[in-house]
Protein backbone atom coordinates (compact mmCIF):
# COMPACT_ATOMS: atom_id res chain seq x y z
CA UNK A 1 0.00 0.00 0.00
CA UNK A 2 1.35 3.38 -0.69
CA UNK A 3 -0.34 5.82 1.55
CA UNK A 4 -2.10 3.54 3.88
CA UNK A 5 1.20 3.08 5.68
CA UNK A 6 0.37 6.14 7.71
CA UNK A 7 -2.14 6.93 10.36
CA UNK A 8 -2.50 10.69 10.36
CA UNK A 9 -2.12 12.34 13.73
CA UNK A 10 -3.84 15.66 13.11
CA UNK A 11 -2.84 17.10 16.47
CA UNK A 12 0.86 16.94 15.69
CA UNK A 13 0.55 16.84 11.90
CA UNK A 14 2.94 13.94 12.08
CA UNK A 15 2.68 10.44 10.79
CA UNK A 16 2.97 7.09 12.48
CA UNK A 17 4.10 4.09 10.47
CA UNK A 18 1.48 1.48 9.81
CA UNK A 19 2.60 -1.94 10.95
CA UNK A 20 1.58 -5.37 9.75
CA UNK A 21 1.80 -7.91 12.56
CA UNK A 22 4.02 -5.47 14.47
CA UNK A 23 6.51 -5.16 11.61
CA UNK A 24 7.01 -2.21 9.26
CA UNK A 25 7.16 -3.70 5.75
CA UNK A 26 10.58 -3.19 4.13
CA UNK A 27 9.11 -1.60 1.01
CA UNK A 28 7.71 1.30 3.07
CA UNK A 29 11.05 3.12 2.88
CA UNK A 30 10.55 3.46 -0.88
CA UNK A 31 6.91 4.58 -0.70
CA UNK A 32 6.22 7.95 -2.29
CA UNK A 33 3.68 8.74 0.42
CA UNK A 34 6.43 8.65 3.04
CA UNK A 35 7.53 12.11 1.93
CA UNK A 36 4.06 13.69 1.80
CA UNK A 37 2.78 16.25 4.28
CA UNK A 38 0.05 15.39 6.76
CA UNK A 39 -2.37 17.47 4.69
CA UNK A 40 -1.51 15.50 1.53
CA UNK A 41 -1.87 12.21 3.40
CA UNK A 42 -5.43 13.15 4.32
CA UNK A 43 -6.26 12.50 0.64
CA UNK A 44 -5.66 8.81 1.29
CA UNK A 45 -8.44 8.71 3.86
CA UNK A 46 -11.28 10.58 2.11
CA UNK A 47 -14.44 11.39 4.02
CA UNK A 48 -17.62 10.73 2.06
CA UNK A 49 -19.60 13.18 4.15
CA UNK A 50 -17.40 16.18 3.32
CA UNK A 51 -18.51 16.09 -0.31
CA UNK A 52 -14.98 16.08 -1.71
CA UNK A 53 -14.19 12.43 -1.03
CA UNK A 54 -13.94 11.45 -4.69
CA UNK A 55 -11.57 14.33 -5.44
CA UNK A 56 -9.36 13.38 -2.49
CA UNK A 57 -9.33 9.73 -3.52
CA UNK A 58 -8.37 10.68 -7.08
CA UNK A 59 -5.52 12.86 -5.77
CA UNK A 60 -4.29 9.97 -3.63
CA UNK A 61 -4.46 7.56 -6.57
CA UNK A 62 -2.45 10.03 -8.66
CA UNK A 63 0.37 9.77 -6.09
CA UNK A 64 0.08 5.98 -6.22
CA UNK A 65 0.50 5.95 -10.00
CA UNK A 66 3.98 7.47 -9.54
CA UNK A 67 4.96 5.28 -6.58
CA UNK A 68 7.68 2.67 -7.10
CA UNK A 69 6.10 0.26 -4.59
CA UNK A 70 2.43 0.50 -5.60
CA UNK A 71 2.31 -3.26 -6.29
CA UNK A 72 3.67 -4.17 -2.85
CA UNK A 73 1.25 -1.68 -1.31
CA UNK A 74 -1.75 -3.29 -3.02
CA UNK A 75 -0.53 -6.77 -2.13
CA UNK A 76 -0.21 -5.94 1.57
CA UNK A 77 -3.60 -4.21 1.63
CA UNK A 78 -5.26 -7.26 0.10
CA UNK A 79 -3.45 -9.70 2.38
CA UNK A 80 -4.25 -7.63 5.49
CA UNK A 81 -7.87 -7.13 4.38
CA UNK A 82 -7.41 -3.37 4.81
CA UNK A 83 -10.84 -1.77 5.12
CA UNK A 84 -9.91 1.91 5.16
CA UNK A 85 -8.09 4.33 2.91
CA UNK A 86 -6.41 4.29 -0.47
CA UNK A 87 -3.77 1.59 -0.68
CA UNK A 88 -1.98 0.55 -3.84
CA UNK A 89 -4.16 2.81 -5.97
CA UNK A 90 -7.38 1.18 -4.71
CA UNK A 91 -10.27 2.14 -2.49
CA UNK A 92 -11.80 -0.30 0.01
CA UNK A 93 -14.63 -1.00 -2.47
CA UNK A 94 -12.13 -1.71 -5.26
CA UNK A 95 -10.21 -4.14 -3.05
CA UNK A 96 -13.42 -6.05 -2.32
CA UNK A 97 -14.08 -6.18 -6.07
CA UNK A 98 -10.54 -7.45 -6.74
CA UNK A 99 -10.94 -10.25 -4.20
CA UNK A 100 -14.23 -11.31 -5.78
CA UNK A 101 -13.12 -10.98 -9.40
CA UNK A 102 -9.66 -12.52 -9.24
CA UNK A 103 -10.44 -16.00 -8.05
CA UNK A 104 -11.30 -19.23 -9.78
CA UNK A 105 -12.12 -22.82 -8.97
CA UNK A 106 -9.82 -25.61 -10.01
CA UNK A 107 -11.14 -28.84 -11.49
CA UNK A 108 -11.03 -30.34 -7.98
CA UNK A 109 -13.26 -27.52 -6.68
CA UNK A 110 -10.53 -25.70 -4.78
CA UNK A 111 -10.79 -21.89 -4.83
CA UNK A 112 -7.60 -20.20 -6.02
CA UNK A 113 -7.16 -16.51 -5.31
CA UNK A 114 -5.31 -14.73 -8.09
CA UNK A 115 -4.20 -11.73 -6.04
CA UNK A 116 -2.06 -13.37 -3.38
CA UNK A 117 1.31 -12.99 -5.09
CA UNK A 118 3.27 -9.88 -6.01
CA UNK A 119 3.20 -10.92 -9.69
CA UNK A 120 -0.58 -11.25 -9.65
CA UNK A 121 -0.91 -7.82 -8.03
CA UNK A 122 1.44 -6.40 -10.64
CA UNK A 123 -0.94 -7.64 -13.35
CA UNK A 124 -3.92 -6.09 -11.56
CA UNK A 125 -2.14 -2.72 -11.31
CA UNK A 126 -1.15 -2.87 -14.99
CA UNK A 127 -4.78 -3.44 -15.97
CA UNK A 128 -5.83 -0.46 -13.83
CA UNK A 129 -3.36 1.97 -15.42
Amino acid sequence: MCVGIYNVDVATEGCVWYMIDGIIPSWCDKALCKSLSAKEIENFFPDKESGDGKQKANRAKAYCRKCPVVVECLHDALMANEKFGIWGMTSPRQRIHIKRRYKKKTSSGEVVHEWKTIEECKGIIQRMM
